[in-house]
Protein backbone atom coordinates (compact mmCIF):
# COMPACT_ATOMS: atom_id res chain seq x y z
CA UNK A 1 0.00 0.00 0.00
CA UNK A 2 2.84 2.35 0.90
CA UNK A 3 4.58 1.61 -2.43
CA UNK A 4 1.45 2.55 -4.39
CA UNK A 5 1.29 5.86 -2.53
CA UNK A 6 4.88 6.71 -3.47
CA UNK A 7 4.33 5.59 -7.04
CA UNK A 8 1.24 7.81 -7.27
CA UNK A 9 3.23 10.76 -5.90
CA UNK A 10 6.05 10.19 -8.38
CA UNK A 11 3.64 9.96 -11.32
CA UNK A 12 1.80 13.11 -10.17
CA UNK A 13 5.14 14.93 -9.87
CA UNK A 14 6.21 13.85 -13.37
CA UNK A 15 2.86 14.89 -14.88
CA UNK A 16 3.12 18.27 -13.14
CA UNK A 17 6.68 18.81 -14.39
CA UNK A 18 5.75 17.78 -17.95
CA UNK A 19 2.71 20.08 -18.02
CA UNK A 20 4.80 22.97 -16.66
CA UNK A 21 7.36 22.39 -19.42
CA UNK A 22 4.65 22.32 -22.09
CA UNK A 23 2.99 25.45 -20.66
CA UNK A 24 6.27 27.36 -20.68
CA UNK A 25 6.73 26.59 -24.39
CA UNK A 26 3.71 28.68 -25.36
CA UNK A 27 4.76 31.49 -27.69
CA UNK A 28 3.51 34.96 -26.85
CA UNK A 29 3.35 38.42 -28.31
CA UNK A 30 2.42 41.87 -27.11
CA UNK A 31 0.88 44.02 -29.83
CA UNK A 32 0.93 47.68 -28.75
CA UNK A 33 -0.72 50.61 -30.50
CA UNK A 34 -1.01 54.39 -30.45
CA UNK A 35 -4.36 55.82 -31.46
CA UNK A 36 -4.69 59.35 -32.86
CA UNK A 37 -7.42 61.22 -34.71
CA UNK A 38 -6.34 63.24 -37.77
CA UNK A 39 -9.95 64.51 -37.95
CA UNK A 40 -12.88 64.02 -40.33
CA UNK A 41 -13.98 60.83 -38.52
CA UNK A 42 -10.70 59.06 -39.25
CA UNK A 43 -8.44 57.26 -36.78
CA UNK A 44 -4.75 56.47 -37.21
CA UNK A 45 -3.28 53.37 -35.58
CA UNK A 46 0.47 52.82 -35.20
CA UNK A 47 1.48 49.34 -34.04
CA UNK A 48 4.58 47.75 -32.57
CA UNK A 49 4.82 43.96 -32.56
CA UNK A 50 6.71 42.61 -29.53
CA UNK A 51 7.81 38.98 -29.49
CA UNK A 52 7.71 38.04 -25.80
CA UNK A 53 8.45 34.34 -26.41
CA UNK A 54 11.25 32.71 -24.48
CA UNK A 55 11.89 29.45 -26.35
CA UNK A 56 13.37 30.62 -29.68
CA UNK A 57 10.02 31.16 -31.40
CA UNK A 58 10.22 33.83 -34.10
CA UNK A 59 7.16 36.00 -34.80
CA UNK A 60 6.40 35.96 -38.54
CA UNK A 61 2.64 36.65 -38.92
CA UNK A 62 0.06 38.90 -37.22
CA UNK A 63 -3.64 39.29 -38.03
CA UNK A 64 -5.92 41.89 -36.43
CA UNK A 65 -9.67 41.16 -36.53
CA UNK A 66 -11.85 44.29 -36.49
CA UNK A 67 -15.24 42.63 -35.91
CA UNK A 68 -16.81 44.67 -38.73
CA UNK A 69 -16.14 45.98 -42.21
CA UNK A 70 -14.17 49.26 -42.26
CA UNK A 71 -12.47 51.43 -44.86
CA UNK A 72 -8.66 51.25 -44.51
CA UNK A 73 -6.18 53.68 -46.04
CA UNK A 74 -2.62 55.00 -45.67
CA UNK A 75 -1.10 51.66 -44.69
CA UNK A 76 2.59 51.31 -43.91
CA UNK A 77 4.63 48.23 -43.03
CA UNK A 78 8.36 47.74 -42.49
CA UNK A 79 10.63 46.36 -45.20
CA UNK A 80 10.52 42.58 -45.44
CA UNK A 81 6.83 42.37 -44.47
CA UNK A 82 3.82 42.04 -46.78
CA UNK A 83 0.13 41.06 -46.71
CA UNK A 84 -3.23 42.81 -46.73
CA UNK A 85 -1.67 45.44 -44.45
CA UNK A 86 -0.17 46.89 -47.62
CA UNK A 87 -3.58 47.21 -49.31
CA UNK A 88 -6.36 49.80 -48.96
CA UNK A 89 -10.14 49.51 -49.14
CA UNK A 90 -12.92 47.80 -47.19
CA UNK A 91 -11.81 45.06 -44.78
CA UNK A 92 -12.84 43.28 -41.57
CA UNK A 93 -9.27 42.26 -40.79
CA UNK A 94 -5.73 43.23 -41.66
CA UNK A 95 -2.70 40.91 -41.65
CA UNK A 96 0.99 41.03 -42.32
CA UNK A 97 3.74 38.43 -42.55
CA UNK A 98 7.41 38.25 -43.34
CA UNK A 99 8.85 37.51 -46.77
CA UNK A 100 11.92 35.73 -45.40
CA UNK A 101 13.14 34.15 -42.15
CA UNK A 102 15.67 36.97 -41.69
CA UNK A 103 12.76 39.42 -41.26
CA UNK A 104 11.06 37.40 -38.50
CA UNK A 105 10.94 39.12 -35.10
CA UNK A 106 13.28 37.23 -32.78
CA UNK A 107 12.40 36.45 -29.14
CA UNK A 108 12.47 39.47 -26.80
CA UNK A 109 12.57 41.83 -29.79
CA UNK A 110 10.10 44.18 -31.40
CA UNK A 111 9.34 45.83 -34.72
CA UNK A 112 7.34 48.98 -35.29
CA UNK A 113 6.21 50.94 -38.36
CA UNK A 114 2.96 49.02 -38.85
CA UNK A 115 0.24 51.64 -39.31
CA UNK A 116 -3.01 52.46 -41.08
CA UNK A 117 -5.87 54.94 -41.07
CA UNK A 118 -9.42 53.65 -40.61
CA UNK A 119 -12.85 55.27 -40.78
CA UNK A 120 -13.84 54.29 -37.21
CA UNK A 121 -12.32 54.22 -33.74
CA UNK A 122 -11.59 50.52 -33.17
CA UNK A 123 -9.44 50.61 -30.01
CA UNK A 124 -8.21 47.26 -28.75
CA UNK A 125 -8.88 44.35 -31.12
CA UNK A 126 -8.14 40.61 -30.99
CA UNK A 127 -5.06 39.37 -32.80
CA UNK A 128 -3.68 36.06 -33.97
CA UNK A 129 0.09 35.65 -34.12
CA UNK A 130 2.09 32.82 -35.65
CA UNK A 131 5.58 31.80 -34.60
CA UNK A 132 8.26 29.59 -36.16
CA UNK A 133 11.22 28.06 -34.34
CA UNK A 134 13.19 27.96 -37.66
CA UNK A 135 13.42 24.19 -37.23
CA UNK A 136 10.06 23.36 -38.83
CA UNK A 137 7.68 23.85 -35.89
CA UNK A 138 4.98 26.50 -36.21
CA UNK A 139 2.95 27.69 -33.24
CA UNK A 140 -0.06 29.99 -32.77
CA UNK A 141 -0.75 32.65 -30.15
CA UNK A 142 -3.79 34.85 -29.59
CA UNK A 143 -4.49 37.96 -27.54
CA UNK A 144 -5.78 41.53 -27.52
CA UNK A 145 -3.90 44.58 -28.72
CA UNK A 146 -2.96 47.04 -25.95
CA UNK A 147 -2.82 50.82 -26.07
CA UNK A 148 0.56 52.36 -25.25
CA UNK A 149 0.21 54.44 -22.07
CA UNK A 150 0.68 58.14 -22.58
CA UNK A 151 3.83 59.66 -21.05
CA UNK A 152 1.61 61.83 -18.85
CA UNK A 153 0.22 58.67 -17.22
CA UNK A 154 3.73 57.59 -16.26
CA UNK A 155 4.53 61.05 -14.88
CA UNK A 156 1.34 61.19 -12.79
CA UNK A 157 1.96 57.67 -11.49
CA UNK A 158 5.53 58.61 -10.51
CA UNK A 159 4.47 61.86 -8.82
CA UNK A 160 1.75 60.00 -6.91
CA UNK A 161 4.30 57.46 -5.69
CA UNK A 162 6.68 60.20 -4.56
CA UNK A 163 3.88 62.02 -2.69
CA UNK A 164 2.78 58.83 -0.93
CA UNK A 165 6.38 57.96 -0.06
CA UNK A 166 7.06 61.46 1.31
CA UNK A 167 3.84 61.36 3.33
CA UNK A 168 4.80 58.00 4.87
CA UNK A 169 8.31 59.28 5.62
CA UNK A 170 7.00 62.43 7.35
CA UNK A 171 4.47 60.41 9.34
CA UNK A 172 7.21 58.08 10.63
CA UNK A 173 9.48 60.99 11.42
CA UNK A 174 6.76 62.73 13.48
CA UNK A 175 5.93 59.59 15.45
CA UNK A 176 9.62 59.04 16.37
Amino acid sequence: MKTNKYLTLIIAFLVLMLSATIASATPSASILYNETSPGEGLWRYDYTFNNTSTNNEYLYYVRLDFGGNFEIANTTIPNGWTGTWALTGPANFIESHTNNLVNDISPNSSKGAFSFTINSKIGSVPYTAYFDDHLGTRLKGIGMTTVVPEPLSYILFGVGGVVLGARRYLKRKRSS
